[in-house]
């Protein structure tokens, strides 16, 4: 048997992907320009193809399974990922609280699905079904805490385990509506942190907010009376064209008067200075010693005699004393 290229195979995997992701967009596209029925939504004309694709028998299954598990047939492939769309369907509607469109998620369990059938081994002695139901879900997950916000979350091991059982936890254990907005008090939240097992009441307290506050666009109206949008009564902190304008024109200033001041300077007192104050690796003072054969204390000496002489040098020009802040 000729060995597998699994790029090849990841490749055809994928294309599958691509393909029924095409036909949904094919179906909005037709949705939109009111081709189907008024009635007959994307999701429900979905459904209604999938519907009328059989479901597989055990003995069937694993023909098909064996037969890519060890041949590679893409048929075979094909037919099991066609009888399994329905429990991509039944798995993404679970997450239907999220408020993120449910053939988007649909979509994501489907490649899920592939990846399933993908590292599936018939020999293991369990159905399809088991097995794909863990990666479908995964890809949801994944898809879900990609696309909540802008800002990223589920970071830590606590805020993936929050984001992904909050929702089971209100619900079942808090007996509190399957709504991520519902408030919670602090002993809902110590509740919460014991059953995920969180160190930090702070990491969880702060992650549910999150969760119950998703993004929200600058550009929504405050009201329809006024048309004021969020984003006409922000305040901007950062400093206006004239401010930055003034602060360059006033930098330019000093660097000019300094610049004259260190002319001044005789060749010992300028390079001293320029080693000490304005190098990027400033020179020690041992090593300047050496230099100019003379002892670490009388560099010192001329080191600051040049820095008072520039201060001066600069106090005839102008006022401004903090040209030099070292």
């Amino acid at each position: 048997m000729h060995p597998i290229n699994s790029a090849l195979v990841d490749n055809i995997l994928f294309s599958w992907y691509i393909i029924f992701n095409y036909i949904y967009k094919i179906i909005n596209i037709m949705s939109s320009f009111a081709i189907l029925a008024p009635q007959d939504s994307v999701l429900s004309k979905y459904i209604r193809t999938i519907n009328a694709i059989p479901i597989l028998d055990k003995n069937t299954e694993q023909i098909l399974a064996i037969n890519w598990f060890e041949k590679k047939c893409i048929k075979s492939a094909h037919n099991l990922i066609k009888s399994h769309l329905k429990l991509v369907v039944k798995i993404a509607r679970s997450f239907s609280f999220c408020g993120l469109p449910i053939m988007d998620l649909i979509s994501e369990g489907n490649l899920g699905l592939m990846m399933a059938i993908k590292k599936f081994n018939p020999y293991k002695g369990f159905r399809l079904s088991t097995y794909a139901m863990w990666w479908i879900k995964a890809s949801i997950y994944k898809y879900i805490i990609e696309s909540w916000s802008l800002v990223k979350i589920g970071t830590t091991l606590t805020q993936k385990k929050l984001f992904y059982n909050l929702s089971k936890i209100k619900n079942k254990i808090l007996d509190k509506p399957n709504n991520l907005n519902h408030g919670l008090n602090n002993d809902d939240v110590k509740i919460i942190s014991k059953k995920i097992g969180a160190s930090s009441l702070i990491d969880v307290k702060s992650t549910i907010n999150r969760l119950a506050n998703p993004d929200q666009s600058i550009n929504i109206q405050i009201n329809n009376d006024s048309g004021l949008e969020v984003a006409d009564i922000l305040h901007d902190t950062a400093k206006n064209q004239e401010e930055l304008y003034i602060e360059e024109e006033e930098m330019i200033h000093k660097k000019k008067l300094l610049n004259q001041a260190i002319l001044c300077l005789n060749a010992r007192e300028k390079n001293i200075l320029l080693s000490r104050h304005l190098a990027s690796q400033p020179v020690t003072l041992s090593e300047l010693a050496k230099k100019y054969s003379i002892s670490c204390e009388r560099v010192r000496q001329i080191e600051s005699a040049t820095i008072k002489k520039i201060k001066t040098m600069l106090q005839k020009s102008t006022n401004s004393l903090d040209i030099i802040t070292n």
